[in-house]
């Protein structure tokens, strides 16, 4: 069963773990790839907000050392 999305595109079951988690007393985390919704998030409770994905993180490093190596070269 998909999720309903939001008119932001967020899932209203994060939401409700939020909640629950809360109830449980334990840590509650949710990705975001955006700043404003990253700091949303944290405003409503998030103890963990990630916001980069791994392929973010990976093309990232590569192009930084990328671009060290050809400035090395010259």
């Amino acid at each position: 069963m998909r999720p309903e999305l939001s008119e932001d595109g967020d899932i209203h079951v994060a939401h409700e773990g939020l909640a629950s988690g809360r109830t449980q007393m334990c840590s509650c985390g949710i990705f975001t790839g955006d700043l404003g919704k990253a700091l949303e998030r944290r405003d409503e409770g998030y103890q963990l907000v990630v916001l980069a994905s791994d392929v973010d993180i990976m093309r990232d490093a590569f192009t930084g050392a990328t671009r060290a190596f050809a400035q090395s070269s010259r």
